[in-house]
């Protein structure tokens, strides 16, 4: 009789694990119909929603504004000695929701930065200015140059940036400082209009286009509202590191800065990386 109920038991118990089996089973069937799904049709389809325009068929407008920012863009200085005021279509609320958005997707947008940075080194302008400041030629140098970057962003990110008192507020100032003294650097080198609108604008798509253009391929999920709001945030950011509006790649509407970032990445960059410039390898080399 102990035998038999023992038995029973066990077998009560084979039941149980059977039964348990077979959920974790269905479960891990469904999630991996749910991988297949998304790598065929959700994926496909988040793609189509962000279809980017041929160069050739980008509209009146978009196409206006990129040459604008080309051309003109380069003979304007960058507002750096500007007085840092809070703009008036500055909207708090706007700049928090793209905030949540950075601390929310943080690792997608780091990975995002890092690729940027590194595309970065193919632009001979931003490799010179390097190599002519002395801050980024060695892995010692490299590492507090870089790290300083971050903490700003993370401030950008994180912060009031909106309220004069807050300490992220003051960092604009910072920056807007050292991009100063970068400037004189290359004036008494002979080179005019280092750190121009243009070369804002094109820093400025670093950090933003990765994330702003390619969610789903750095990881993040992100509705067409949520990107708008972090282009917003980017807006703001720009505004107050000396972009013009006028020069700001975030001004407009969130299909035609898409556009143009997108024009932007793949006519100029890959111009830039056929020949990266003089300074490439020194500069690239401690990354």
């Amino acid at each position: 009789m102990g035998s038999s109920g023992i038995n029973a038991e066990y077998m009560g118990s084979s039941g149980i694990n059977a039964e348990y089996m077979g959920s974790a089973r269905a479960l891990a069937a469904a999630y991996v119909l749910y991988y297949l799904y998304w790598r065929l049709v959700a994926r496909r389809r988040a793609f189509a929603r962000r279809r980017y325009v041929p160069p050739e068929r980008l509209s009146a407008a978009v196409l206006a504004r990129y040459n604008d920012i080309l051309t003109n863009g380069k003979l304007v200085q960058g507002y750096h000695d500007r007085v840092i005021r809070v703009p008036d279509w500055a909207d708090v609320e706007r700049l928090k929701r793209g905030q949540r958005f950075a601390q929310q997707h943080h690792y997608s947008i780091l990975v995002g930065h890092g690729a940027a940075l590194t595309a970065g080194m193919g632009i001979p302008r931003f490799t010179e200015v390097l190599a002519k400041t002395g801050r980024g030629d060695t892995p010692i140098k490299a590492y507090y140059r870089y790290r300083n970057t971050v903490a700003f962003v993370r401030y950008w990110y994180e912060g009031a940036i909106w309220d004069e008192s807050d300490a992220a507020f003051r960092s604009f100032a910072k920056v807007r400082r050292l991009h100063r003294m970068a400037r004189d650097v290359m004036a008494r080198e002979g080179k005019e209009l280092f750190l121009s609108q243009f070369d804002m604008a094109t820093v400025q798509s670093g950090f933003l286009a990765a994330i702003a253009l390619f969610p789903e391929r750095l990881g993040a999920t992100a509705t067409d509202e949520e990107l708008a709001d972090w282009i917003y945030l980017w807006r703001y950011i720009g505004y107050m590191l000396g972009l013009d509006d006028r020069f700001n790649l975030c001004t407009g509407s969130y299909e035609d800065v898409r556009d143009l970032n997108f024009h932007m990445i793949t006519d100029l960059f890959q111009e830039w990386w056929r020949v990266p410039g003089p300074h490439f390898e020194s500069m690239s080399a401690p990354l």
